[in-house]
């Protein structure tokens, strides 16, 4: 990625990085128009792509390769991660207070401005008219050795807070880029421009372009940014239409941490001895692959999928898990509705470590934090299962009808005992899914 320098800084942009690659007419640029997300006719078929090879697991990360030493640990570099470096939501609501008011509250008819929201969507007003700016922001600790792995899930994140409210074109992102005060320089010269270099690949896939940033020494290693999008109302979804009757859809299986977290138990015995009786040394490297895939694949088809399907709301589900995504969502709705969730889709073999680890990972009610984990989507209840059918055909992998939208007070619930669905049902030889 160019010398260590330059990659390290994100406000070191090359002229390849001012243009997002394989630019048409229809997308930014050419004559400064784009095609509506939902253009698409009701009547036409899926597009499935070409067969592609099946994915298959990960080579395990030799820090050796990339010249560092063989005990260099990504994770080390910061001290807590997933729902524990998270606030909760009741401390957030009392540091929020001070600057609440009808236009923040996603509920008010004016609330255009909700704190509850992925994005937050600026209204045009008189400067210009028949637009509107949205930015959302993320920032993501290390949960993975492999430095160019974590740059690129850290992009992928950040661009699903814009996927959740059907914003499929991002036309800018800031990336935010925090270097550890313990790293010595040579493993920083080495880390750092790969972490760079997998956040700037996704956002090339995405089609958008990072055109600064800010890098600052701190006790942990961070990268994150901000992404904005200028749009006409067709082209994205104020997430506050839900109806009693809808149903609720998630396109990512849960368990990503888990996942994660028993991957690195691998290189715990004290850890590992607790729950190697439930699940091979195979099935948890298995599971960490199939997160990686999860963590690392865009929302992109579900957000051009819910213009055509006439999505009410949707979410990104993260640190805060399904339930608390759900919650957060619940509130921003116009009408007096409730989520109740009945099924959970998880990555094979996660829900019985889950199980023997229910404390640490509370998955039944919701609580288990995910990394850039899949949409939640309220559709009406006669759109669901032709979305989902289509999101396969696409994309080749899995969407869920998981729960109901009923008369409520703008609350989120899993029931008692959920049904567990693994993903995938059952394991073919050599792929992942």
């Amino acid at each position: 990625p160019g010398s260590a320098e330059s990659a390290a800084d994100p406000s070191a942009n090359t002229a390849e990085d001012s243009q997002p690659e394989n630019q048409t007419p229809n997308q930014k640029g050419g004559d400064g128009k784009r095609s509506s997300p939902g253009a698409q006719s009701d009547s036409e078929p899926p597009q499935k792509k070409s067969k592609a090879p099946p994915e298959k697991e990960l080579e395990p990360f030799d820090p050796v390769k990339i010249g560092l030493s063989a005990n260099f640990s990504m994770t080390s570099y910061c001290e807590t991660r997933a729902r524990r470096c998270k606030v909760s939501t009741t401390a957030i609501d009392s540091t929020l207070r001070a600057v609440q008011n009808s236009q923040t509250d996603p509920s008010k008819e004016d609330g255009s401005q909700g704190l509850s929201m992925d994005v937050t969507i600026l209204g045009s007003g008189a400067r210009f008219p028949g637009l509107a700016m949205l930015q959302t922001q993320e920032i993501v600790y290390p949960v993975v050795e492999d430095p160019y792995l974590l740059g690129s899930v850290a992009c992928t994140a950040l661009l699903s807070n814009m996927y959740a409210v059907g914003v499929c074109e991002v036309d800018n992102i800031l990336m935010k880029l925090s270097v550890s005060q313990y790293m010595e320089d040579k493993d920083r010269d080495i880390v750092m421009p790969l972490l760079v270099k997998g956040f700037r690949d996704v956002a090339r896939k995405a089609k958008t372009r990072i055109t600064g940033g800010e890098t600052v020494i701190n006790p942990w290693c961070m990268i994150g940014g901000v992404a904005t999008a200028v749009c006409t109302p067709a082209e994205y979804m104020v997430p506050d239409q839900c109806c009693v009757g809808d149903v609720l859809v998630l396109t990512k299986p849960l368990g990503t941490q888990i996942a994660v977290n028993a991957h690195q138990w691998l290189k715990n015995p004290s850890m590992w001895q607790k729950v190697k009786m439930l699940i091979t040394e195979d099935d948890v490297k298995k599971a960490y692959s199939r997160a990686v895939s999860v963590m690392r694949r865009l929302n992109v088809c579900a957000a051009r999928l819910m213009h055509k399907y006439r999505a009410h709301a949707a979410t990104s589900i993260a640190g805060f898990g399904l339930l608390g995504h759900a919650m957060a969502l619940a509130r921003c709705q116009k009408n007096e509705v409730s989520f109740v969730i009945h099924n959970l889709p998880v990555i094979a073999k996660m829900a019985a470590v889950a199980k023997s680890k229910s404390q640490m990972f509370p998955l039944s009610q919701g609580l288990v934090s995910e990394l850039s984990g899949g949409l939640l989507i309220c559709l009406p209840r006669e759109q669901a299962a032709a979305f989902c059918k289509e999101i396969e055909a696409i994309e080749g992998t899995q969407a869920w009808i998981i729960g109901i939208v009923e008369k409520g007070e703008r609350m989120a619930r899993i029931i008692d005992k959920p049904r567990v669905i693994e993903v995938p049902f059952k394991d073919k030889e050599g792929e992942l899914w």
